[in-house]
């Protein structure tokens, strides 16, 4: 692997298995709630200061809760990896709030979830 690495050839890193212990226990899709923890309570924030017809606001709190939400997803899950996605999986999440959240993974490859 060494010589092939000296070489260029980056396909062969590819192929390395990993063990089981760096992964997560959980899929992608059952951990997107935590990527998307923040969204609601900054929506929520947003339509309290009445900045939700401000665009320029608006992304603003968006952007933020995305980037808390990265923060937060390490906090819950670590920093292992989750599993594949599996094609058609369905999650249904209560929030803190009483929200629902709906998710399904709509594509294998590429790796698409919607919400």
């Amino acid at each position: 692997m060494g010589k092939n690495l000296l070489k260029g050839k980056l396909t062969d890193l590819l192929k390395i298995t990993t063990p089981a212990y760096v992964h997560s226990a959980s899929t992608y899709i059952s951990l997107l709630k935590h990527e998307i923890y923040n969204i609601e309570k900054f929506l929520l924030l947003a339509h309290e200061k009445g900045v939700l017809n401000n665009p320029l606001e608006r992304i603003q709190l968006v952007t933020t809760a995305m980037l808390s939400s990265i923060h937060t997803g390490v906090l819950m899950n670590g920093i292992k990896s989750p599993l594949n996605p599996i094609l058609g999986e369905t999650t249904c999440e209560t929030t803190e709030n009483g929200s629902m959240l709906y998710t399904e993974q709509t594509s294998h490859h590429p790796p698409i979830s919607h919400f």
